[in-house]
């Protein structure tokens, strides 16, 4: 599908985004006319957030107003305390997104110490943790893997209250997976009072964006109650031709049916049209093995590639607490992500910048995705031995259908020359025939059960297991696309042991299994990637519980893992084969308040690969990573709040051709400072990438292209 787009505006606010500011607009005068005699120069406080009463016990960041958070249940599934989980969860709270503006998963995963965010193109990203690819994305911890291990668009935060990453496998609660870690995305709900706010924020290139957030009681009973979130965001960029336009609409509405029953119905809406996109990047070394130079805005797109994206997700969960302290949850979700594009790939590697001995690849590209997701589970305490325990059973089933359709252009095989790559004027091509298509259909099943058993006043252990079922039928590309596995079972052992009042020491163990989509030469799928996780540690509480440390060790083996082994003879795809891995390493992870006016978070990740006869494998992935975001509110000033954002990555490289490519080790300086004009009304100013650090964003692909340099934005804020 072929779309034009003639005298576009740079910025535009769709009718549904434009009624929501409106109304919180006018809200604001009435208001602040009422307040105004009142309202004086005040120190900051946390705005008034009261949220509905929940089925488990944890608090949304976004009313504690912390970099912490104190209850996780993503690992387990039980409402286990951060300290009394056997494995690493860093949280990205409300706070922190807001504070830095991360507005983008990637920005916000970036955040995270030990995660890589491998930015391969404009519109495609990888990730990866302890050396391997982070699969399992969740939404209040009920999630299917993602299709081929990557994300497409810019997956907006908006809608979010927190980001939780668990360390390491995570079988019990996701099934399959790898020992990296599980990325669940925890949703605003509505609250009990009202609640309102508007940030609009212009930045460098032509960056525009509005969210307006309302919230509260639908009836005077307070029974029903409401959440509606809306973004538009434009923006050019650094990079020569392309440009970005992002809609986001969420709906939430919580219906208490009885005292202990509560229904929720959910939808989150968000189109991504990107244009002058990458497919591929830019190629790094002359032919000589000499190394390219390029400018940081460099880009092998055309004006007239586009990579759009759609994705809508409907939910509904009911739940019901018990009078013996028992809690049932029944969620069904259904998503439909559609994507359209056409692009360009330059392949080949260049002898000089003028000469045409690169070739272009153009085509376009249609992709239906369908996902069904049911999850029914019991939770609660019993007794046994004269204690107190906790148990959680479920079951889950899923199914996912996709249907991809590409078409390569009639000017594919044409020679280019770097110049004229760059100057991006290669002109459009004609698609007349389907060359190529997947059909296949997904299925998953699985029951889990698990148990937290307090042994003793300081001794806890955490045993579980989850039978899953597995199959795929269909074709990819004229190949049969097709595996199944029966009642897999994933082992899951954790124990913690406190050895004070603010210390505990930890281990867990897990299975790994993970069927892939990769391709050997033939064009069949990879067996599953198996293997065994370990991880031990201590988690300490300090400054009265206001701050949380972990320090953990960790190693797993794998076997099968999928390692690119070159590219299918008459085509351009990579095809795979396995080898074993060995990954170890050392964590630590740090987050909350060190006095009433500094919070911070951060870690650091010391990390080893290495394949079957010991070699050093995934060169790419750094070995390591250091992240620490903080934020300050200065004395004597308390309207004024200011941070610094440090993230720092080991150098990484990639041997093409013989040649080694190398990114030395850099860090970014990200800054922030915010101003309470007054009760309702904040402005802030973030800097990124202050020292304007020149680096490519991957070397995950003999491609790469440069990451963001210096940039500011201003955002003013309106909370009611």
């Amino acid at each position: 599908m072929q779309k034009n787009r003639i005298n576009q505006p740079a910025f535009n606010i769709k009718p549904v985004h434009m009624a929501v500011v409106f109304g919180l607009s006018v809200l604001s005068s009435h208001l602040h006319a009422e307040e105004a005699a009142s309202v004086a120069a005040e120190a900051e406080t946390l705005p008034q957030v009261t949220v509905a009463a929940s089925t488990d016990s944890n608090v949304p960041s976004e009313q504690t107003g912390s970099y912490k958070v104190e209850n996780s249940n993503a690992a387990t599934g039980l409402d286990l305390s951060l300290r009394g989980t056997p494995q690493v969860v860093s949280v990205i709270t409300s706070r922190e997104i807001e504070d830095y503006r991360l507005t983008s998963v990637n920005d916000a995963l970036e955040n995270v110490a030990g995660i890589v965010v491998e930015r391969v193109e404009t519109d495609r990203t990888y990730y990866s943790a302890r050396g391997s690819d982070i699969t399992n994305f969740q939404l209040d911890g009920v999630g299917l893997p993602l299709n081929y291990g990557l994300a497409t668009g810019d997956i907006d935060t908006a809608v979010y209250d927190r980001i939780e990453v668990i360390r390491g496998a995570n079988g019990l609660m996701s099934s399959t997976g790898n020992p990296s870690a599980t990325v669940n995305f925890v949703r605003k709900r509505p609250t009990e009072e009202f609640n309102a706010s508007v940030d609009v924020t212009a930045g460098s290139w032509n960056d525009y964006r509005v969210e307006g957030d309302i919230a509260g009681p639908l009836n005077g009973a307070g029974n029903l109650r409401g959440r509606l979130v809306a973004v538009q965001h434009n923006r050019d960029s650094y990079l020569d031709r392309y440009e970005h336009e992002k809609s986001v609409f969420y709906g939430i509405l919580e219906a208490d049916i009885t005292d202990h029953t509560r229904l929720t119905l959910g939808h989150t809406y968000q189109k991504n049209e990107a244009d002058g996109v990458l497919w591929g990047a830019l190629p790094l070394l002359y032919t000589n093995g000499q190394r390219i130079h390029y400018d940081v805005s460099a880009s092998t797109a055309t004006d007239w590639a586009y990579w759009d994206t759609e994705d809508n997700r409907t939910f509904a969960e009911l739940a019901h607490e018990f009078q013996n302290g028992w809690q049932a949850k029944a969620v069904l979700s259904y998503r439909k992500a559609e994507q359209d594009a056409n692009m360009i790939y330059m392949y080949g590697t260049p002898s000089s910048n003028s000469s045409a001995d690169m070739g272009t690849w153009p085509s376009t590209y249609l992709q239906d995705n369908e996902q069904w997701l049911a999850d029914v589970q019991v939770k609660g305490p019993f007794s046994l031995a004269g204690r107190e325990h906790q148990l959680i059973a479920g079951a889950n089933w899923a199914r996912s259908r996709l249907e991809e359709e590409s078409r390569y252009g009639t000017s594919v095989y044409s020679p280019i020359s770097l110049d004229d790559i760059l100057a991006g004027t290669e002109p459009n091509s004609s698609y007349p025939v389907v060359s190529g298509e997947a059909s296949f259909r997904d299925r998953r099943s699985s029951i889990y059960a698990a148990a937290h058993f307090s042994l003793s006043d300081r001794l806890n252990l955490i045993g579980g297991a989850r039978m899953t079922s597995v199959e795929s039928k269909g074709e990819s590309y004229a190949v049969p696309h097709e595996y199944e596995h029966d009642d897999k079972v994933t082992p899951y052992a954790g124990i913690v042991y406190d050895l004070t009042e603010q210390h505990s020491a930890y281990a867990s163990y897990t299975d790994i299994f993970n069927p892939q989509t990769e391709m050997d030469i033939n064009r069949k799928p990879l067996a599953p990637l198996e293997g065994k996780s370990y991880e031990a540690g201590i988690k300490s509480e300090w400054l009265n519980k206001r701050l949380n440390t972990t320090f953990a060790v960790f190693r797993s083996k794998q076997d099968n893992v999928a390692e690119s082994a070159g590219i299918i003879p008459g085509s351009f795809d990579t095809y795979y084969r396995g080898v074993t891995a060995v990954s170890k390493g050392i964590e630590i992870d740090v987050a909350g308040d060190i006095t009433d006016r500094l919070q911070l978070r951060g870690g650091y990740t010391a990390l080893s690969i290495r394949g079957e006869d010991d070699e050093d494998i995934r060169t790419y992935v750094p070995r390591h990573m250091f992240n620490l975001a903080t934020s300050y509110r200065v004395p004597m000033l308390d309207k004024l709040k200011v941070g610094m954002n440090v993230k720092w990555r080991g150098d990484i490289h990639r041997d093409i051709a013989g040649t080694r490519v190398e990114q030395d080790s850099y860090t970014l300086v990200d800054l922030m400072a915010a101003y309470k004009i007054d009760k309702n009304t904040t402005l802030a100013l973030n800097v990124d990438n202050v020292t304007d650090r020149k680096y490519l964003t991957s070397l995950m692909w003999d491609q790469s292209f440069y990451a963001a340099p210096r940039s500011a934005s201003l955002t003013l804020s309106w909370k009611y």
